[in-house]
């Protein structure tokens, strides 16, 4: 129990006393940046030569992945960012679902039947009201 409750206090306590931080703002000029969306905080010099390998997305603009923005600096739109995290999410769900999976079914698994996804006519009705009532707006709005 002691050897627990010391890499509990190094772990809380004492590692984040000895190591160095990866976030640093240097300038103050940099703040209003940050507000307005450009995040290069994890970054200490984004400018740097060390750095342009990792800031450079002008290889994605061709395909619509990256678009500059006041700076001329290449950035991914967040919802593409959401996109690109959501495939390499089902990506990995699936490999671990076959890996998992080779022995054949699991004793504690979900049992999943066709029933389980058969609608009723009022949820029908409701889903179609509010698909329309969000492609209204998503058409006036946008």
């Amino acid at each position: 129990m002691k050897l627990k409750t010391f890499f509990l206090h190094f772990i809380i306590i004492i590692l984040p006393a000895i190591s160095f931080g990866q976030i640093a703002i240097t300038s103050v000029s940099e703040i209003a940046k940050i507000k307005t969306g450009t995040t290069f905080f994890a970054m200490k010099d984004p400018a740097s030569p060390k750095a342009a390998a990792y800031v450079d997305l002008s290889f994605l603009n061709p395909m619509g992945f990256a678009v500059p923005n006041a700076d001329g600096i290449y950035e991914i739109p967040f919802i593409d960012r959401m996109g690109f995290v959501f495939l390499i999410c089902v990506t990995g769900m699936y490999f671990i679902s076959i890996y998992e999976n080779k022995k054949g079914v699991k004793p504690n698994g979900l049992e999943v039947d066709k029933t389980m996804f058969r609608m009723s006519p009022s949820f029908t009705v409701g889903m179609l009201i509010i698909t329309a009532i969000l492609a209204a707006l998503y058409t006036v709005f946008w």
